[in-house]
């Protein structure tokens, strides 16, 4: 009798513990299925410049949902290539992104205006000119498939080059430049140089081999994919660029928590600035240290040399603005307005080979 009540009061005990425990035990597996990580999927490396604005950015994401949503970062294309991350995004394939408009033609033929001529002191200086570009509209029928989190531009393409010293456009006659993007292309061509089109990626390899004679990118790229290794001069002409998207799918992003969204809309565009201060603080390093190594040089155009540009390039503004035509999009207006901003924001005659009437 006495092990049978004790065998009773033991059993109560369970029961009495697995009642207690249970709503507990239901509470935690709420709070997991709450909890979430983005996958951030991008072709660059850790070390990039834009990264302290990139994890400034999730990071605000994660505190404004109290932990609820956390970012891994997939840094180096080890989910995908660059050419390949707007549609992982669209797809869900990566949660957000980092895409590269450039690298996606004919998708975001309106964005497109950051890849021409166009002069800047900063990539900071025209990312605000981008913002202001994104909030007039003109982006937005190009952008309806993702929910952007931050646009912005990076430091100028600068020609780096293995062992031709270019001061003038006779330079250029013969020379494999790699220069990504329909735009660029053309105007190395116009340039009487031979346009390659390659990633940033293989940009060590392509001077290693021959591929290229002159790489034109972000100064920075001579530190990332260690290219100061082989070229002998660049020449620090501050024109064309490159925009940048940190993208996110718009699935993910409806079901993201409210305070998630609002901090994103409240901080996106301090995140944007400081992903694009981090490429003009990239272009001053880079400068510095290659400037360093003995046998290098900074070189420039030559005086004279600019109104060349203005009668080889004016050919460039007059397609884009005929091939927004054909889309039915206002690309006239937009050169308009984006002068007006960049002149507004202390730029004198920002364009080369064109002035907006």
């Amino acid at each position: 009798m006495k092990r049978k009540g004790l065998l009773t009061i033991l059993m109560s005990a369970g029961l009495a513990f697995v009642i207690l425990a249970a709503p507990f035990s239901s509470e935690c597996a709420a709070e997991a299925q709450k909890q979430r990580v983005l996958s951030h999927a991008t072709f660059l490396p850790e070390v990039a410049a834009q990264t302290p604005g990139l994890k400034q950015l999730f990071k605000g994401i994660e505190d404004a949902s109290g932990g609820a949503v956390k970012t891994e970062f997939h840094w180096s294309s080890s989910l995908g290539g660059p050419r390949e991350l707007y549609s992982m995004t669209v797809d869900r394939l990566a949660d957000t992104a980092t895409v590269v408009p450039q690298y996606t033609p004919g998708i975001f033929p309106m964005f497109s205006i950051f890849e021409l001529p166009i002069q800047f002191p900063s990539a900071e200086v025209l990312t605000a000119a981008a913002i202001k570009m994104y909030k007039k509209g003109y982006f937005d029928k190009e952008f309806d498939k993702i929910k952007v989190l931050g646009l912005y531009a990076i430091a100028p393409y600068i020609f780096q080059c293995r062992d031709d010293r270019i001061t003038k456009i006779e330079d250029f006659k013969g020379l494999k430049v790699r220069a990504s993007g329909s735009i660029p292309g053309k105007m190395v061509k116009a340039f009487g140089a031979v346009p390659v089109q390659t990633t940033t990626a293989e940009m060590y390899s392509n001077l290693l081999k021959g591929v290229t004679d002159v790489e034109f990118s972000p100064l920075e790229a001579i530190l990332i994919f260690k290219t100061r290794e082989i070229i002998k001069y660049v020449n620090e002409w501050r024109t064309f660029t490159s925009g940048f998207v940190t993208a996110m799918n718009k699935d993910v992003w409806n079901d993201l928590p409210q305070e998630a969204k609002q901090y994103v809309e409240n901080n996106w565009e301090d995140c944007a600035l400081k992903c694009a201060a981090g490429y003009d603080l990239a272009h001053d390093k880079a400068k510095e240290l290659f400037l360093k190594e003995p046998g290098k040089e900074i070189i420039n155009f030559a005086p004279g040399e600019r109104e060349k540009m203005d009668r080889l390039l004016a050919p460039l503004w007059n397609d884009w603005i005929a091939d927004m035509d054909k889309k039915g999009l206002p690309g006239k207006q937009a050169i308009h307005d984006l002068y007006e901003i960049l002149a507004d924001l202390g730029i004198k005659e920002p364009f080369v080979g064109y002035a907006p009437r």
